[in-house]
């Protein structure tokens, strides 16, 4: 994972903030109790790590696997005294870009608990999570991918109505 920092519209610094023998990505910025974590997708590897940020923003150290699944784009958020994980897993036929699983947990570290439904979301048009989640009003939104024709061809943002460890229901609000 690289970064780049800029003031204003000019490139000031630019290095390596973690660098792993597999590929990473989706770098997702979760702050628990006045730490700063990094949780970025690394599937290859097998399994989904959370990175604690020792120095902002080039060292990272890895501090705990999160699940020993290879989780695609992987978004965390707390909500309602929970953890809650939204991700894709690989599989045949495009599963990553047509599946969307959820995980709970009571602390970011886990234990993470797959939910009863899963997969909770289905289809190539909003199943694929494509940014942070956010609580607004109350709400708690999902920004997804529509993975038709293309990957990633447009973003979607879906409303999380209900959410437990055995429900899950959402509105597309936007698009």
């Amino acid at each position: 994972i690289r970064y780049f920092q800029y003031e204003g519209d000019t490139l000031v610094r630019q290095g390596l903030a973690v660098a792993e023998p597999f590929h990473l990505s989706y770098p997702s910025l979760i702050e628990d109790d006045g730490v700063l974590y990094m949780l970025p997708e690394g599937y290859k590897s097998g399994a989904l790590t959370l990175y604690r940020c020792e120095r902002f923003p080039d060292r990272w150290t890895p501090v705990h696997r999160l699940l020993d699944q290879p989780a695609i784009d992987a978004t965390v958020v707390q909500h309602d005294g929970r953890w809650w994980m939204f991700y894709a897993l690989p599989g045949p036929d495009d599963r990553a870009m047509r599946e969307m699983h959820v995980a709970w947990a009571d602390a970011l570290t886990g234990p993470w608990t797959p939910h009863a439904g899963n997969p909770v979301r289905t289809g190539f048009m909003d199943a694929r999570p494509g940014g942070s989640a956010f609580e607004h009003d109350g709400a708690l939104y999902l920004p997804v991918q529509e993975c038709r024709p293309t990957y990633g061809a447009a973003l979607r943002l879906l409303r999380v109505d209900v959410l437990s460890p055995t429900d899950f229901r959402a509105t597309q609000v936007r698009r």
